[in-house]
């Protein structure tokens, strides 16, 4: 089954993300084809799909949903930009910079011009601390998709959520400054319980569009940080499933941006749980982990290469799994979580971390993950004319 499959339904499809803004405002035919490159690389089976790289743990926001903890380590500079490297012979198609903030950072768009040209770069912020000079660095990377946290429409209760007066302030202001750049505009947004109104919902994703935004990611709670301790605050499965449909309604919408619902994404039936298998998450002391949420650690940067990490990392985790393993084993990570990484040779079984997605869906969720990495592949990538 290819990972393209070229039919009417997917030209439609195509044709409907080209007119949300997703296959870059200056589509070039060296920018399609860098974008089938890195396509085809991610396609080897033990490629990871996106890497996710902590460059510090320093944060200004207390969000109360925070895996990283509001530690003080930063990544040094040496050991990202040899993860950079090691990544690209990998294949790995998205690389992505998070934190705590990135933007504590001062060299971070250096970091960013690490990343290839032909390689989807990253950056999840919540806009505190975008400099004007910051902002045009980004403003001149066609490769790269600036994703800007925004929890609420509500500015009272977005900093509230955030921990951080003027957090929904300097979102808009950052909004303000990259729209008219080579940059591509994405919205992260956590999904709690009380926030599941639809009509709310379709309004925040469309005044978003009205700003520059391409694409808003849905995502739902994970037990850390604060809401370890507030069970009521995460979805249901059937509730993960309404925010997955009305994702579908509104990418049929061309008044709205592109809308992905990771709650739906993510079930057996679709992706599964790819942290481990498909995806890598390397925290801010340099110790590689499935994902940001499982403090679960397979070695160092400082101590082995990235490549051998994956390599062992992927043999523990050798399918998708049915479901996230944060919110299937919270109590055995929310001890490990206040004091120190989880070493993954004290699981002798992937099994107690895990239950497989059953055979028949496997095969549907590779491809699925894929597809996703291939379309954020696409989104970057197709007006590189440099």
């Amino acid at each position: 089954m290819s990972s393209f499959p070229i039919s009417r339904a997917f030209l439609r499809r195509l044709f409907l993300r080209g007119r949300k803004g997703l296959l870059g405002p200056r589509p070039s035919l060296q920018g399609a084809l860098r974008a089938a490159q890195a396509a085809w690389k991610s396609r080897r089976a033990d490629a990871p799909l996106i890497a996710t790289l902590a460059v510090t743990a320093r944060c200004p926001l207390r969000c109360g949903h925070c895996s990283e903890g509001g530690g003080q380590e930063e990544m040094p500079a040496l050991m990202i930009e040899r993860a950079v490297d090691e990544l690209g012979s990998l294949g790995c198609p998205v690389v992505a910079l998070t934190g705590g903030e990135p933007l504590c950072r001062a060299d971070l768009p250096a970091l960013l011009s690490r990343i290839p040209p032909w390689t989807t770069a990253m950056v999840y912020t919540s806009g505190v601390g975008l400099t004007t000079q910051t902002a045009a660095a980004f403003s001149r990377m066609p490769n790269l998709l600036v994703c800007l946290s925004l929890d609420h429409e509500d500015p009272s209760e977005h900093d509230r959520r955030r921990g951080f007066p003027g957090a929904h302030a300097a979102v808009m202001r950052a909004l303000g400054l990259l729209r008219d750049g080579r940059c591509g505009l994405h919205v992260s947004s956590l999904i709690t319980r009380d926030r599941l109104d639809e009509t709310a919902l379709s309004a925040f994703a469309r005044g978003l569009r009205e700003k520059g935004v391409s694409c808003v990611q849905f995502f739902e709670p994970r037990p850390a940080g604060r809401l370890a301790r507030d069970a009521r605050s995460g979805l249901r499965p059937e509730e993960g499933l309404r925010l997955g449909a009305l994702a579908r309604e509104m990418n049929k919408d061309p008044r709205s941006p592109w809308v992905v619902a990771y709650p739906a994404l993510e079930r057996p039936g679709m992706l599964g749980c790819c942290g481990g298998y498909s995806r890598l998450h390397v925290d801010a002391s340099g110790c590689v982990r499935p994902c940001d949420f499982a403090p679960l650690s397979f070695g160092s940067l400082g101590e082995e290469s990235l490549s051998a990490l994956w390599k062992r990392m992927r043999a523990f985790f050798t399918a998708p799994g049915s479901r996230c393993m944060v919110q299937g084993n919270p109590g055995l990570f929310a001890r490990e979580r206040s004091s120190r990484n989880l070493d993954f040779s004290s699981l002798l079984d992937p099994r107690s971390l895990r239950s497989p997605v059953p055979g028949a869906w496997r095969r549907c969720g590779e491809q699925g993950y894929r597809r996703l990495a291939a379309g954020l592949s696409l989104a970057a990538a197709a007006d590189f004319d440099s």
